[in-house]
């Protein structure tokens, strides 16, 4: 499957949900797809980080996907679960480590923390920024 696809799925599932006022996919999912394809422009797997980027926030906001993504392959498959938090079931430090232990999800997850960074800046709301950049600088170190 292709990134087209992955595109077409993270609108239906992230069809009506927002990030502040503005819409969920057309915002914070292209956005955060607009990161990888320019920080990781060069990656030998930069195919398979564009579809990751677009699917991040897919499963742990949509549980119901999971047969959707069964069409991606593995390597796919596995960031998009190694980036999904589950919540209630591990502490953000398990979800870190977790995350770290796959390249393509660590990549992704940094670009997402900068971007709810950028737009904490950019909302004035400078403390709530150090959370994002700490989870950058946490999936930096000891990669």
């Amino acid at each position: 499957m292709n990134l087209t696809h992955a595109l077409g799925l993270a609108a239906k599932y992230h069809a009506g949900q927002k990030y502040g006022d503005e819409d969920y996919f057309d915002y914070h999912i292209l956005n955060v797809l607009s990161r990888v394809q320019f920080n990781y422009r060069e990656h030998e797997k930069i195919n398979d980080l564009r579809i990751v980027a677009v699917l991040h926030d897919i499963k742990e906001d949509h549980p119901e996907c999971a047969g959707d993504l069964e069409v991606f392959n593995k390597d796919i498959q596995e960031a998009i679960e190694s980036i999904s938090f589950k919540k209630g079931q591990e502490s953000r430090e398990e979800y870190y480590e977790r995350v770290k232990q796959n390249e393509l999800a660590r990549l992704v997850k940094i670009q997402d923390a900068l971007e709810n960074q950028y737009n904490c800046l950019k909302n004035r709301e400078y403390k709530r920024s150090l959370y994002y950049t700490d989870i950058a600088c946490i999936l930096e170190e000891n990669k």
